[in-house]
């Protein structure tokens, strides 16, 4: 691992701002990678189709913290269904992380809680 990829990587890791729940949360999706322990929930508020605000909470290991912290960013501004229908390829080029195969499924776990976003009862947007 380079020196420039770690400092990006604690970076990450280090400043979660959407390790946060949502008041006025629309949308919800949540996973966990029963082999590792790893669980994450996303809170979306999506007004118009758009996403305007992502919140998290996750309990995993530095990857799946990571993958969270930076995707979340890269959310606020797509559009919902966008969102729903990204390919694990188009995901994990975003994430951008230099994962061996069993690590990527660490990262995953953000990713299946994001394709499995539902609409919160009763929330009109």
């Amino acid at each position: 691992m380079d020196n420039l990829y770690k400092e990006d990587f604690l970076y990450y890791y280090r400043n979660q701002d959407n390790k946060r729940n949502l008041s006025g949360k629309t949308h919800i999706g949540e996973s966990s990678n029963v082999s590792c322990g790893d669980s994450i929930k996303v809170e979306l508020v999506v007004k118009n189709g758009n996403i305007v605000d992502v919140g998290y909470s996750s309990d995993g290991c530095m990857v799946s913290e990571v993958s969270a912290s930076i995707m979340s960013e890269k959310l606020i501004g797509m559009k919902l269904a966008e969102v729903q229908n990204l390919s694990l390829q188009e995901y994990l080029n975003i994430v951008r992380l230099d994962l061996t195969v069993s690590r990527e499924k660490c990262a995953m776990v953000f990713y299946d809680a994001l394709t499995s976003v539902k609409k919160v009862k009763n929330v009109k947007n």
